[in-house]
């Protein structure tokens, strides 16, 4: 069976370890496209950081962001799984009252915000260095979180602190230590909740130095963009092919037909697909689509 979707991650995917595209990859997914296959790019970035990188790729896409909260053609949403309000509002109770700053991201569908919790965002600078990174004049000036909190679903909300802490958090919002079993079911403080508060992705050497936590809806992941994408296109998950490296992409290589991992990937990352191929700066998934006939 051909392959009728292509999804690939960004950092350290679609992108050399420089930050750029190479032309191959980028004529090689141009070619795919042309012949008929559908490109998804699927990244924790938001959409105005990945905006620029798109526009340097240059081949019509999706974009499936932040995790996969929004999926966005040019530039309507057609898909979104947020953090519900009363999950963001608990989140927020147990980082405050564990001492950690939370980066909180307003509801798409809002005026773009930004809130942070736990103190003056600006002394601390693993999350200063986060969100000025890579913005623009135009971008929304971070605001302390007001007494009043948030009053629609934020796409998310990210933590940065050294990893002894992270671990601790961790455990405080799923119940277990890094990494998750197998099967993480994310029940949190109600195990006769029918429906998790939420999803935690832990990553380690992202970001910033250090480690972060997202804490994501309980149905956001890339996989399940993806899902909406096949039924938007009419293909089934055996007709995608993914391209990833990292833990946030593990749902996403499982979820498709072919899973395939950039050498440069984690272990787990590497566990999770069915095949392996060259590292980001070797041209990977231009090497992949190629030996398979996709371009």
């Amino acid at each position: 069976m051909g392959f009728r979707l292509i999804a690939v991650d960004v950092d350290g995917t679609l992108l050399r370890s420089d930050g750029s595209i190479s032309e191959r990859t980028r004529t090689t997914l141009a070619r795919a496209v042309d012949r008929g296959a559908s490109l998804a790019v699927a990244t924790g970035r938001r959409r105005r950081t990945a905006l620029p990188i798109m526009h340097r790729l240059g081949v019509p896409h999706y974009l499936v962001a932040s995790q996969g909260a929004t999926t966005w053609y040019e530039d309507e949403i057609i898909a979104h799984a947020h953090l519900p309000v009363a999950s963001a509002r608990r989140a927020i109770e147990l980082l405050d009252s564990n001492g950690h700053f939370g980066i909180i991201f307003g509801n798409s569908f809002q005026p773009e915000a930004i809130w942070v919790t736990g103190g003056d965002w600006r002394a601390n600078p693993r999350v200063a260095q986060y969100l000025l990174r890579g913005e623009r004049g135009d971008a929304p000036v971070p605001q302390n979180l007001g007494p009043d909190g948030i009053e629609h679903d934020p796409i998310e909300i990210i933590v940065f602190d050294d990893m002894d802490r992270l671990e601790a958090l961790n455990e405080h919002l799923t119940g277990h230590t890094a990494p998750p079993p197998a099967l993480d079911p994310p029940l949190q403080d109600d195990q006769s909740r029918p429906q998790p508060l939420w999803r935690v992705i832990f990553s380690r050497n992202q970001f910033t130095a250090g480690g972060a936590i997202e804490i994501v809806g309980p149905d956001t992941s890339k996989a399940h963009a993806l899902a909406a994408l096949c039924d938007r296109l009419g293909c089934t998950p055996a007709e995608v092919i993914a391209f990833g490296d990292n833990v946030n992409d593990l749902e996403m290589l499982n979820f498709a037909g072919l899973g395939v991992c950039m050498a440069n990937g984690t272990p787990e990352a590497r566990a999770a697909a069915g095949r392996v191929c060259p590292s980001n700066d070797e041209d990977g998934i231009a090497v992949t689509l190629e030996e398979l006939g996709l371009a």
